[in-house]
C-alpha cells in the first residue's frame, strides 16, 4: 500500500486532531470511517493495524501509527513541519509537555461528563464526580488561560501541535451546556483556532456528532 491511510470516524476527538494536522499541512490522505456506530475495530485486518482496536490509526505504506498524540508527532516529523513541531529539543519539550498534559489532565475530566452527563445520561451535575471534574475543568481553564495569554497561542506566538488536543477538547466541551465560565483569553484563542480553515474538520465532525446525541 503506497500513500497515508487515516482509519477513524470524524465524529472521535482522537480522529478529529489528526484530520484536522492533515488538513493543515495540505497533505492527501484516503479516510476510512470505523468505530462506533460503523464497527470495524474487532476485525482481524484492523486488529492487525491497532491490536488495541481503537481510533485513530495511520497507515504509511507499510507502517501503522496509532495513538491520536503519537500520529500528530510522527506527521510533524514525517513532513517536516517544525513550525509546529520544533526540531530544537527545548522548543519541541514545551510543545511535548502540553500534549501530555491534554492527554493526562485537561481531557479526563472533559470525558467523564460527556459520557456520564450527556451521552449516557446516568451522571447528575450534582453527583460528587461530577462536581470534581467541573472544578478541574476550572482549572484547566486557569492554566490554559495563562498560556495562551502570554503569546497567543498555548506555545509561544504562533501555533504548534500543543495547540491541536487542547482546542479539540474545548470545542467538545463548548457543546455540553454545563454552564462552564470560559475565560476571555481562551476565548479569542478559541476564535483564532476557528479562524483557521483547517478546523473546519473538527467543526463539520461535532456537528455531526450532536446531530445524534440530542
Amino acid at each position: 500500500m503506497t500513500g497515508l491511510v487515516l482509519w477513524g470516524r470524524p465524529t472521535s476527538t482522537n480522529v478529529q486532531k489528526v484530520l484536522w494536522l492533515l488538513t493543515e499541512l495540505g497533505v492527501a490522505f484516503e479516510h476510512r470511517i470505523v468505530g462506533g456506530p460503523h464497527g470495524g475495530l474487532d476485525d482481524p485486518s484492523f486488529r492487525a493495524l491497532n491490536p488495541n482496536g481503537t481510533i485513530p490509526v495511520l497507515q504509511d505504506g507499510a507502517l501503522s501509527v496509532w495513538e491520536s498524540h503519537t500520529v500528530l508527532r510522527y506527521l510533524g516529523d514525517r513532513f517536516r513541519a517544525e513550525a509546529l513541531w520544533p526540531r530544537d529539543p527545548a522548543a519541541r519539550s514545551r510543545v511535548d509537555r502540553w500534549l501530555d498534559w491534554q492527554a493526562t489532565t485537561a481531557w479526563p475530566p472533559i470525558r467523564l461528563l460527556f459520557l456520564g452527563h450527556v451521552r449516557d445520561r446516568s451522571l447528575s451535575l450534582d453527583a460528587p464526580e461530577a462536581k470534581t471534574a467541573l472544578t478541574q475543568i476550572d482549572v484547566t481553564f486557569a492554566r490554559l488561560a495563562d498560556a495562551v495569554g502570554n503569546g497567543g497561542w498555548v506555545v509561544g506566538d504562533r501555533m504548534t501541535l500543543a495547540d491541536i488536543p487542547l482546542a479539540v477538547a474545548v470545542s467538545r466541551l463548548s457543546r455540553m451546556e454545563l454552564g462552564v465560565d470560559v475565560p476571555s483569553p481562551v476565548a479569542e484563542w478559541m476564535a483564532r483556532i476557528a479562524a483557521r480553515p483547517a478546523f473546519d474538520v473538527v467543526r463539520d465532525g461535532e456537528d455531526r456528532l450532536w446531530q445524534n446525541v440530542r
